[in-house]
């Protein structure tokens, strides 16, 4: 099967990054390169904002300047190895396949947790507002973020020790000869499920607390429209 371009030119259809033609890959390069650029700058602006302005030192800001952090990590992680790749540089390989994607892995982690942890902040803002004030210093936000970090280095070692090179010196996350059902099923346990079991239960108690409280409200204008009445007649 053959792919017509521009200038007459046919070329086999690719299955893989590595069987594009050459232009193909110059170009998809410059792509990542120019978004991981960007994405760099972008995310570096917003850690340092809330690092070195005090009037930014939020639970919210420093959790949104995580998240920057982690997409910084991805970018460095995924992005910058995958551009030298698609040139055929392979600094995946070279670099070795274990400690980057276990890095990946963390880091999605963080991002996950870091949601995970901002559902539960917004849950006791709403729900319990007087004793959320006692978790909301700069040194406990600090402490919080650390801890994040440290647990997800901890849920994610089986990651260090799955990937493998291929034939084609890339690197594939999981190169074992057994297990590897199991291993996705942890990773998307502990990615995806678990984070998801603190999110969901927190924003429904949300939603509830507000419709609670927006219907006693209407109730309450109710009464008041009433008694108004009421006083207007007599």
């Amino acid at each position: 099967m053959a792919v017509t371009l521009p200038n007459n030119v046919s070329y086999p259809m690719a299955t893989t990054v590595s069987e594009l033609p050459q232009e193909y890959k110059i170009t998809l390069t410059v792509i990542i390169s120019i978004v991981t650029i960007f994405g760099l700058l972008g995310n570096t602006v917003v850690i340092l904002i809330v690092l070195f302005f005090s009037d930014m030192h939020t639970l919210i800001n420093f959790s949104f300047a995580n998240l920057a952090l982690t997409d910084l990590a991805l970018l460095l992680l995924d992005a910058v190895p995958t551009a030298t790749d698609t040139i055929g540089w392979n600094l995946s390989a070279k670099l070795g396949c274990n400690v980057p994607i276990y890095l990946q892995y963390v880091v999605a982690e963080v991002t996950n947790l870091t949601l995970a942890f901002l559902s539960w902040d917004r849950y006791c803002l709403v729900v319990k507002p007087i004793q959320s004030f006692n978790t909301r210093s700069s040194k406990q936000i600090y402490l919080i973020m650390i801890m994040i970090w440290i647990a997800s280095f901890v849920i994610q070692i089986p990651s260090a020790f799955v990937p493998a090179v291929s034939s084609a010196t890339a690197c594939n996350e999981f190169g074992q000869a057994w297990g590897e059902g199991l291993f996705f099923n942890y990773a998307t346990a502990t990615l995806y499920i678990i984070p998801l079991v603190i999110i969901i239960p927190c924003y429904m108690k949300i939603a509830l607390t507000m419709t609670k409280k927006s219907s006693a409200s209407k109730n309450e204008d109710s009464k008041r429209s009433a008694q108004l009445t009421h006083t207007t007649i007599m």
